[in-house]
């Protein structure tokens, strides 16, 4: 008889005492294996000791699961990430939001129209590894599956123990697909995750600047003064009703996020601002909203703003180093559940999660309402789409008349519940992508096709890539290659880790230590990070740089400033170290520089692969180094090596440099109809029709998008080059 196999998410005294260990006794007196072989993925020092003290009883052997994501692989051989995320979450959210309690919270809720993406995002799109995660829990289900295939246990019965999370039941015919019982565990105790749910908000924010080193301004939060000052925009008068709104205020701006990238003086960098660099609005006609801890707004930052006649706000105290600042902080937007009915729900858990949802989708449309309305804006733009506060934002804009903007910055080849949009107007590449996001189960009005978004730096940069070229050339450099790499989390058991930055980076910076003729040009997507993530590889990166011939783009703190074309002019080959995000690769071959991919995760079926194996994507280093020697060695190099031909037309119709301009000229007629008076439903309508009269009708596509069926939405489009 194979021996039973068991895999436990969490081991902790309680999960151990309550759960666990009773099931392993039941299925051994029940006639079960003498020897139970049983895993886990994490573990507390004390469950460990209460384990090693009575896991004899229920004859098993305890011990902790080995594995990094990169080498786990489902029943085909394909890495399990576009399994899980182009698939599987896609099945799991569909049966999740099907469930009579989803639908009995979602009944009865018309004037939010929004609050149904905000729950299937909720319900899903948690990252691993955060407990009591659906997603974490289909990429468990996936690894047990390998780990018993590894073993040579497939015909073993398998029993995956998760902490008792809502709606995991959802994830039941995935499991079961595997050969896996899923079997829910007793959650564990968070004590960080507690304290955060009782402590005030405004304490909650001192404990985060202090946890970040900020002491400072942590300090400056109890200042009474000072707290005043920035709450005071909070009763500078009353939200109102669209409805009863008899004359639109001509001061209606434009509120954007910021994300780490202001650069509003260089056109030829990353900005959060490119559209309207781009375009004919003016600097009074923005108002950035300072969102996030990690890209607070600095003297720099506003010192640009006051330049250019920008305005400022800041939404919670610890996104701002500026004292003066102006801080939205508005208590009263606390929001209760208590609109939310909810009948016939007998899972106590589900039912305080459906409740803490819709209080907290209450609280943000209440906070953006009122923050939109004190400061006269009406259309709302960010390219984040991923997070399901998006959805409550865009309700928030919506009910005071505004407009809801997002725009592509990233591009995906495949569809996924991670790329569904929540906007009235989405700014897309090309039709692939407007594909893309119908497969993914949008929630849009307007698709607006506009080429590549970062086209219009292309000739501003070159004269700073050349003298880059020029001085690798003059330290010996006969050859030059440009890579860029993907940054990733720390933890290798539930993202691609380190391995692979180091693997590239290793290869690429011993090739220029090894012959002095190959120059290097690297443009890291996290230059902050990069010497942490390469660990004992850093070394070799200063030995290279040492030689003249390796360049790195170091500006940029974690979202780098130089956009990858900048480092594809100064080279002879652009090199992306990912398919799995293949923006960097795609910029690259726009811009005209032969471009290659490197696929070491192992994603065949990833569209890209039709532009060729070893003549556009390669598998190993090894390979790709003895292409590109080829390639040099003859005098006409190898016929259309690290050419994307034809695809690039499916990637951008337009490649004029003016995709920016045309989002920016979007959205300046947006604000110009909203302005006059028209409701947004004209201004929305009438915007579309005077963009297709100038770019084509092809280029606008209407009406709310729902996920096709069938495999179509999983495999993605069909990128081939044509013959």
């Amino acid at each position: 008889m194979n021996p039973r196999v068991y895999f436990i998410e969490s081991l902790t005294v309680r999960s151990w005492l309550v759960s666990i260990w009773p099931r392993l006794l039941r299925d051994r007196g029940s006639g079960g294996s003498n020897t139970a072989r049983c895993f886990y993925f994490d573990a507390s020092g004390l469950a460990l000791y209460l384990v090693w003290a009575t896991a004899w009883a229920a004859g098993v052997q305890v011990e902790r699961l080995e594995y990094k994501l990169k080498d786990v692989t489902d029943e085909f051989g394909q890495p399990i990430r576009k399994r899980v995320d182009g698939q599987d979450l896609a099945i799991a959210q569909k049966q999740a939001m099907r469930f009579p309690s989803i639908q009995s919270a979602l009944n009865g809720i018309h004037d939010r129209p929004r609050f149904s993406p905000f729950l299937a995002k909720r319900v899903m799109l948690t990252p691993p590894p955060s407990l009591h995660s659906i997603r974490k829990a289909i990429y468990m289900v996936h690894i047990a599956s390998w780990q018993v295939r590894r073993m040579g246990l497939q015909n073993s019965p398998t029993t995956l123990f998760v902490e008792r999370a809502p709606w995991l039941e959802s994830v039941n015919s995935i499991a079961e697909g595997r050969g896996i019982d899923l079997t829910p565990a007793a959650r564990s105790f968070n004590l960080r995750r507690y304290m955060r749910n009782i402590l005030p908000r405004e304490v909650a924010n001192v404990l985060l600047l202090m946890r970040q080193g900020r002491t400072r301004e942590a300090f400056g939060l109890f200042n009474k003064r000072l707290f005043k000052a920035q709450n005071k925009i909070a009763a500078k008068k009353p939200a109102v009703n669209a409805n009863s709104r008899q004359t639109p205020a001509p001061q209606y701006v434009v509120a954007a996020e910021f994300t780490g990238q202001m650069n509003l003086d260089y056109p030829e960098r990353h900005s959060n601002f490119f559209f309207w660099q781009q375009s004919r609005l003016k600097g009074s006609d923005i108002m950035v909203t300072f969102t996030a801890a990690t890209c607070p707004l600095d003297e720099s930052n506003w010192n640009e703003l006051s330049r250019s006649g920008m305005s400022a706000v800041v939404t919670y105290p610890g996104a701002s180093l500026v004292a003066h600042a102006p801080v939205y902080s508005r208590s009263s937007s606390q929001a209760r559940s208590a609109g939310l009915k909810l009948s016939g729900i007998r899972n106590g858990l589900e039912k305080k999660w459906l409740k803490q949802q819709f209080s907290e989708y209450e609280r943000l449309r209440h906070f953006w309402t009122d923050l939109f309305h004190q400061n006269d804006v009406r259309v709302f733009v960010t390219y984040n789409k991923l997070d399901a506060p998006i959805c409550a934002i865009s309700d928030a804009i919506q009910s005071l008349g505004g407009i809801s903007v997002n725009y592509e910055r990233s591009f995906a080849s495949f569809a996924s519940p991670d790329f569904n949009a929540s906007s009235d107007v989405m700014f897309n590449f090309s039709q692939t992508s407007v594909d893309l996001e119908m497969e993914s189960g949008s929630y849009t009005g307007y698709q607006v096709v506009t080429g590549y978004l970062g086209d219009h730096r292309f000739p501003l940069i070159k004269e700073s890539a050349r003298s880059i070229r020029e001085d690798l050339k003059n330290n010996g450099s006969k050859h030059i290659v440009a890579f860029f790499d993907e940054n990733a989390p720390d933890d290798d058991r539930f993202s691609l880790g380190h391995g692979l930055t180091r693997e590239n980076y290793s290869f690429l910076l011993e090739k220029v230590l090894a012959n002095d003729w190959f120059g290097l040009v690297l443009k890291p997507k996290s230059p902050t990070t990069l010497h942490r993530r390469l660990g004992p590889v850093s070394e070799l990166l200063k030995q290279a740089e040492a030689t003249g011939r390796c360049f790195m783009f170091h500006e940029g703190g974690m979202q780098a400033w130089h956009p990858p074309s900048a480092a594809a002019f100064a080279a002879d080959i652009a090199i992306h170290g990912h398919l799995w995000a293949g923006t960097a690769g795609i910029e690259a071959a726009l811009a005209g520089v032969p471009t290659l991919l490197m696929d070491l995760e192992g994603w065949k079926v990833e569209p890209l692969y039709g532009l060729g194996l070893g003549r556009v994507v390669f598998e190993d280093w090894d390979g790709l180094w003895e292409a590109c020697s080829q390639h040099w060695s003859s005098a006409d190099g190898i016929p259309d090596f690290g050419d994307w031909g034809s695809t690039l037309d499916k990637l951008d119709p337009f490649r004029d440099g003016r995709a920016a301009e045309r989002m920016g000229t979007y959205i300046e007629w947006l604000l110009e109809g909203l302005r006059s008076g028209q409701d947004r439903d004209t201004v929305l309508a009438n915007t579309a029709e005077r963009y297709c009269a100038q770019w084509g009708h092809d280029k606008v596509t209407h009406g709310k998008f729902k996920a096709r069926q069938g495999s179509q939405a999983t495999r993605g489009p069909d990128l081939a080059r044509s013959s």
